[in-house]
């Protein structure tokens, strides 16, 4: 089973991301981050997540092999960092950053 995790608990993960890798029997949905510890919760509860959690020592302690980030886009560049800096697959919305920097 592959551990996936979303970071970004809004719109683009509610709409597609988390019911895509509810739907695949080879994925595990391990875990959810959002800022908002409410809005992680919540989507946690909605979606039958493992881990719904508002802190990046949290998530990435719940042990995911892939990350989707669907933070808000002045957010993805920390969160594919961080995904990097732990060695964890990463598949992010565009863009990367706000801007070429």
């Amino acid at each position: 089973m592959i551990r996936v995790g979303i970071m970004g608990c809004g719109m683009v993960a509610d709409f597609g991301h988390a019911t895509a890798i509810n739907r695949n029997p080879d994925f595990v949905f391990q875990a959810c981050f959002d800022p908002n510890p409410d809005r992680a919760k919540a989507f946690a509860a909605k979606h039958g997540v493992a881990h719904g959690v508002s802190t990046v020592e949290e998530y990435f302690a719940a042990g995911v092999d892939v990350v989707a980030v669907c933070s808000s886009v002045g957010a993805h560049l920390s969160n594919v960092t961080e995904c990097a800096k732990r060695g964890v697959h990463i598949l992010c919305e565009k863009p990367l950053g706000k801007d070429v920097a």
